[in-house]
């Protein structure tokens, strides 16, 4: 009669070959083959692993590169406008209320009046640049632009900033 093997024999013949197996042959650097195979397989799979995520990040930088572009890209500056004649007329129409003068001016009344006009166009000049600088807009006297519906006007604000009236039917628009 035939005898079967039992449980204990067929545990004990893997565990022998795996020893056998396992058993290290020691090279020169002191390594053994069995490690150096682990090792190469740990490099391939950590190849397999990261090269699809570095070529996706590639593929997704070079695809976001135009939206990107246009994000950040140095747009020009919008334009906008400004009445500068309406307000030099108010700026003149407020020092001839505040002095009420006559129709015959004297030399002292002129040179007050050039003095007064020099110093609004100073004030004037200051409130278009701070003006400009604030907006960071492009500002444009109103008297060069053909159609100036689609433009933001700016002419109140400084009209508000240098306390001039407001404007009335008879001042230019």
């Amino acid at each position: 009669m035939k005898e079967e093997p039992t449980l204990a024999t067929n545990l004990e013949q893997p565990r022998a070959e795996l020893r056998a197996t396992t058993t290290p042959a020691l090279g020169e650097t002191g390594t053994s083959h069995a490690d150096a195979g682990a090792a190469g397989r740990a490099k391939r799979d950590i190849a397999g692993y990261v090269a699809p995520v570095l070529i996706s990040s590639i593929v997704t930088l070079l695809a976001l590169a135009p939206v990107l572009y246009v994000r950040l890209a140095h747009l020009p500056k919008p334009v906008a406008t400004v009445d500068l004649q309406q307000l030099v007329v108010l700026g003149q129409q407020r020092y001839l209320d505040r002095r009420n003068v006559q129709a015959a001016a004297s030399a002292p009344d002129v040179s007050t009046a050039t003095a007064a006009s020099a110093e609004f166009a100073r004030d004037l000049s200051a409130a278009v640049i701070e003006l400009g600088a604030t907006c960071k807009c492009v500002l444009v006297n109103k008297a060069a632009v053909l159609n100036s519906d689609a433009i933001t006007d700016y002419t109140d604000q400084l009209r508000d900033k240098l306390k001039l009236p407001a404007a009335t039917s008879g001042a230019p628009r």
